[in-house]
């Protein structure tokens, strides 16, 4: 999740998350996604999916999910470019969104557990302003639904992680959104 710098020091109590997502040919994993974020206990939520090109049903499930994003009083978009790659995606999506902080989860990622956004808002809007940035391990769930956690970072204390992960040193790191 990342934070917006922003001026604005006024007190708002749940800042509006932007989630953004590229999907390509999502349509047989990308209502696990969906079914995920409208399980979440955290009330200002707006999406973004960027159909990236797709030539399946990735469309049709976006569609469908509108107004269950609505009834929850979130907002999806639906957005459709011809294909541009994952990065193309992105930076459509990233002129969209207005919410104090971002997240960017891929089509085939879901938020295991229903407070995971409220606990990561709740985390960095505990912190002061040189936090602008929190990384999670992810929970993998294989094909066969079985999940396991998987870490190549050789050492997860380091007061230096952030830049390990900018820099490509202790590990390989992901820069997506996960499972959470």
């Amino acid at each position: 999740m990342l934070r917006k710098k922003t001026n604005n020091k006024s007190a708002i109590k749940f800042p509006l998350v932007s989630i953004l997502t590229p999907c390509y040919n999502s349509g047989s994993f990308l209502h696990v996604l969906l079914d995920s974020i409208l399980l979440q206990d955290y009330p200002s939520i707006e999406m973004y999916a960027i159909n990236d090109g797709s030539t399946d049903n990735t469309k049709q499930i976006i569609q469908a999910y509108i107004p269950f994003f609505e009834q929850k009083g979130y907002s999806l978009g639906y957005i459709y470019q011809a294909h541009a790659g994952q990065s193309g995606a992105i930076n459509k999506g990233l002129k969209l969104i207005k919410g104090k902080y971002l997240l960017w989860p891929d089509s085939d990622d879901y938020y295991a557990a229903p407070n995971a956004i409220s606990k990561l808002v709740s985390k960095l809007e505990g912190s002061d302003e040189s936090v602008s940035m929190i990384r999670c391990l992810p929970t993998y769930v294989n094909q066969s639904g079985n999940a396991y956690t998987e870490s190549r970072i050789a050492n997860l204390d380091k007061e230096d992680l952030f830049e390990d992960c900018i820099f490509g040193r202790n590990g390989f790191w992901y820069l997506s959104g996960g499972t959470w």
